[in-house]
């Protein structure tokens, strides 16, 4: 008896290990790393988004802007479209408040400076019509990934704001990109008015009083 019990013992063990070992294994997030903090972004988001980060190339003193890849366009401009959202970090001259949609995280210290890591959105369409599903799929899931950040060594987070100036009349930043990344601009060619045709009469009249315009200077 105690044999028979042994062996569905080691029967049951075995018929869970190999079901442990048929489920799929949950896939792991992408990273994306910056000199101030990491943010997650889901495992499809490995080959369906790409991104860039460093100084002065956006809006503040360091911006992270991710962009669904298949929704970038090259243009006569560089590669447009396809902005899911930036996250920056902007001082007291780098006023935020002039974007439509934007998201303050806080602030974040380093060496003494005090920054608004705020994330702003794009007011503007960035996806084709063949690319609207999948932006917005992705879309959904950014409010994730917002929480997913973390602040490296060195950076002191806070949910402090840091006044900054007066905004300016318009953000430079913000009009970078605008809806006509994905309409053909279709310019009209405007017919040029034709000039009468000089006919034989014309001619004569101009000679007539070309003559007598002569005779007239001579007397």
């Amino acid at each position: 008896m105690k044999k028979i019990w042994l062996i569905a013992v080691i029967l049951c063990s075995l018929l869970l290990c190999g079901i442990c070992s048929a489920a799929p294994a949950k896939q792991q997030g992408m990273v994306i790393e910056t000199d101030y903090y990491t943010i997650t972004v889901p495992a499809s988001w490995k080959t369906d988004c790409v991104y860039e980060h460093g100084e002065q190339i956006g809006f503040g003193a360091h911006t992270l802007t991710v962009y669904d890849k298949s929704s970038r366009k090259q243009t006569e401009h560089g590669l447009r479209g396809g902005e899911l959202f930036s996250i920056c970090l902007g001082g007291v001259y780098d006023n935020y408040t002039g974007f439509s949609r934007y998201q303050h995280l806080g602030c974040a210290t380093v060496d003494g400076v005090g920054y608004n890591i705020v994330v702003i959105y794009p007011s503007y369409r960035e996806y084709t019509p063949r690319t609207e599903a999948k932006y917005k799929e992705m879309q959904k899931q950014i409010p994730a990934i917002i929480k997913s950040i973390k602040y490296k060594k060195g950076v002191i987070h806070s949910d402090e704001v840091v006044p900054v100036s007066e905004p300016e009349i318009e953000q430079a930043y913000e009009d970078e990109y605008d809806e006509e990344v994905y309409e053909e601009e279709v310019v009209e060619e405007v017919p040029q008015e034709e000039k009468p045709k000089e006919t034989i009469v014309d001619k004569a009249k101009k000679e007539i009083s070309s003559f007598l315009g002569k005779l007239f200077k001579k007397k």
